[in-house]
């Protein structure tokens, strides 16, 4: 298992989070949105929501090579591999033109396997 999440860089932050209560989504009060440019109006709206999860590292807001979203889920699956056992490395190059969704069926049914 493997999670990248606000205020949590992977699975035993998000539990320790969870265990102790801690709030993951920061909460931004008027002046402070409106220093990141968020219109007066937005911020009376009863609907707009004074909150928002943001990952940490600037380097996912770069994306030179990958999509940021792309790059976060390959790091995920990397972990994933890591915690389960499986090497990442037998499947190196093997999985280069297969679609996600096949990746994610095989993991599967390598993870009942072993």
């Amino acid at each position: 298992m493997a999670i990248r999440v606000p205020n949590a860089d992977n699975v035993e932050e998000f539990r320790n989070a969870l265990k102790d209560g801690k709030e993951l989504i920061d909460f931004y009060t008027d002046e402070e949105l409106k220093e990141f440019g968020i219109s007066e109006e937005l911020i009376k709206n009863p609907n707009y929501v004074q909150a928002s999860g943001v990952l940490e590292d600037k380097e996912y807001y770069e994306a030179e090579l990958l999509d940021p979203q792309h790059k976060l889920f390959h790091e995920c699956s990397w972990h994933a591999f890591e915690n389960t056992g499986i090497d990442p490395e037998i499947l190196k190059g093997l999985l280069e033109d297969v679609p996600e969704y096949k990746i994610i069926m095989i993991l599967k049914k390598m993870s009942r396997t072993q």
